[in-house]
């Protein structure tokens, strides 16, 4: 998945879809998905003219709650929060859901 714009879409629409397909995804998928979207970190996913996927943050905190990682987790996950507030504030709900199902896993 690596390269550009689109590896970001991907790595973030998969963040959000992996656990509802495969439970408790590999390690080494959700470790690559991070990869691809640790660049973004502190930004927004967009996928041009179709989709407003949210901060990328949220997308990197839930994957770190997927490995278990609940500091780098709680880290992405507070600056989501942050974000939103201060951009995409209808998102806002979206960023709390997210934490708190991660949350729910430790």
């Amino acid at each position: 998945m690596r390269g550009g714009s689109r590896s970001v879409a991907a790595a973030a629409l998969a963040a959000l879809t992996l656990p509802c397909a495969v439970g408790t995804p590999d390690a080494a998928v959700v470790t690559d998905l991070i990869d691809d979207l640790l660049p973004t970190t502190g930004g927004m996913v967009v996928i041009t003219g179709a989709a407003f996927l949210g901060p990328s943050d949220s997308h990197l905190g839930a994957l770190f709650d997927m490995l278990g990682d609940t500091k780098r987790a709680e880290w992405h996950h507070d600056k989501a929060s942050s974000l939103t507030a201060r951009f995409a504030p209808s998102w806002s709900q979206f960023v709390r859901s997210n934490r708190t199902e991660g949350d729910s896993k430790r």
